[in-house]
């Protein structure tokens, strides 16, 4: 959590309590009919690619005592909902603001969902959606794959803001670990099954909330699936914490219901 961003947590619990209620009224909807309209083609790289990344933003935290903060990146997973981590968002305090910044588009935060399960002093469960008061340009639709041990070793695609004043994205790659692996190199440090280790191919400062790609052929090309997002590091440069990003495969349900909201 940057420095100075203090206050009391927003409703932490009664944001528990009433997305844990709104999913035991639902039925079971589908992640892949709320997401049908992301286009998600993976794009030839060129060295400004700004543009193609326009489901890619910031959270943009404006305090009513003065000052803004970017605290983490966001990935558009409709037109109107952005998958973020949970504990970029905890904290607002009276008179202040979350929007979701594409470029130099603000769209304003309506409502925040942060997942029931979630626990500010673990890293398991780190995840939120933001639903946006207005539309969105184009979103990257979700990964329903839940082989998580199929990732182990690959190479796969990241692609998050900078931590700049001025909006920037970037794409590098990061090698998944395994569970094992990563928990001898960090000592005490505690995985759950829904968390990867990643080493990050480029010495950048991303944000959180960096993605996580996978590929799919659809239609004959290749096609982006947001596997996950970042939660610890990289940009944190801690020792002692890994580069963490959060898998989305056993989350698919909870956002599915968000989203039908």
């Amino acid at each position: 959590m940057p420095s100075g961003m203090q206050g009391n947590m927003l409703s932490f619990q009664s944001a528990s309590i009433f997305v844990t209620l709104m999913i035991m009224t639902l039925g079971n909807p589908s992640l892949s009919s709320s997401s049908r309209e992301c286009t998600s083609v993976k794009p030839v790289f060129w060295e400004d690619s700004r543009e193609q990344f326009n489901w890619l933003g910031r959270i943009r935290y404006t305090r009513s005592v003065g000052g803004v903060l970017y605290p983490c990146s966001g990935v558009a997973i409709t037109r109107r909902h952005v998958l973020v981590p949970a504990h970029c968002v905890l904290f607002l305090d009276m008179g202040d603001a979350y929007s979701f910044m594409v470029g130099n588009r603000r769209h304003a935060v309506s409502r925040i969902f942060i997942h029931p399960e979630y626990r500010l002093e673990l890293t398991s469960y780190d995840v939120a959606i933001l639903k946006l008061n207005s539309q969105l340009r184009s979103c990257l639709s979700v990964s329903e794959d839940t082989d998580s041990d199929a990732l182990i070793a690959r190479l796969l695609d990241v692609v998050s803001s900078v931590v700049n004043k001025h909006p920037k994205n970037l794409h590098t790659l990061a090698k998944v670990t395994g569970h094992k692996y990563c928990q001898e190199k960090y000592g005490d440090f505690k995985l759950s099954h829904n968390e990867v280790c990643a080493y990050i191919h480029q010495d950048k400062d991303f944000l959180n909330g960096a993605a996580l790609l996978g590929v799919k052929v659809v239609n004959g090309s290749e096609a982006w699936r947001l596997l996950g997002i970042s939660t610890h590091g990289p940009y944190e440069r801690n020792p002692k914490i890994p580069e963490l990003f959060t898998l989305l495969s056993s989350h698919n349900k909870w956002i599915a219901n968000i989203l039908s909201l």
